[in-house]
């Protein structure tokens, strides 16, 4: 199972409703890190994040309840085929580095309407893979973010991320809790 069709988050929860709390207040920090451990889940929890975002005044829309996604849910669909207007993905998938092209096309996401006046999220996986140009481009842009544009960078943290990166961004701690 991929971190986009899990439908059911299974960890992370105080960390979920702390940011469902924040976005009903209007606080939801536009700049997040969720930073861990590789394969601990930072990616199904952003994409649970992401779903819930974008589903609130939707049809089938997130379970708060039992932290899960409504597989019928519209915005779901889009995001699953990766054609969601308000998403822009980012990920080294199997280069390995993230190169300035792809941090560039954030500029063309950002100057784009957004869809039905929801916010815009653009997720970048493996932030930790950005060369050098590539991690100058996105603090350019993470210096003065388009309104109602957030940003959730996922980071490896056995692998160093530039500090002006982190110091730009609320940093949340993933770690694995034995039961």
């Amino acid at each position: 199972m991929t971190p986009l069709t899990q439908i059911k988050l299974l960890s992370f929860k105080d960390n979920f409703k702390e940011l469902v709390n924040l976005s009903l207040r209007n606080k939801l920090p536009n700049k997040l890190i969720f930073s861990g451990k590789r394969g601990i889940g930072k990616s199904t929890f952003a994409f649970h994040l992401i779903n819930y975002l974008f589903s609130q005044d939707e049809e089938g829309s997130y379970n708060l309840e039992n932290n899960e996604i409504n597989i019928y849910n519209k915005s779901y669909k889009l995001v699953l085929n990766n054609t969601h207007p308000n998403l822009l993905l980012i990920d080294s998938a199997d280069k390995k580095f993230i190169e300035v092209s792809k941090i560039r096309e954030i500029l063309n996401f950002s100057s784009k309407t957004s869809f039905s006046n929801k916010k815009k999220i653009v997720l970048i996986n493996n932030v930790e893979k950005m060369n050098t140009n590539a991690s100058n481009a996105l603090l350019k842009i993470l210096e003065e973010p388009s309104t109602n544009l957030f940003f959730i960078l996922i980071h490896n943290s056995q692998k160093k991320l530039i500090s002006t990166i982190n110091s730009r961004c609320i940093k949340f701690n993933f770690f694995y809790n034995r039961i």
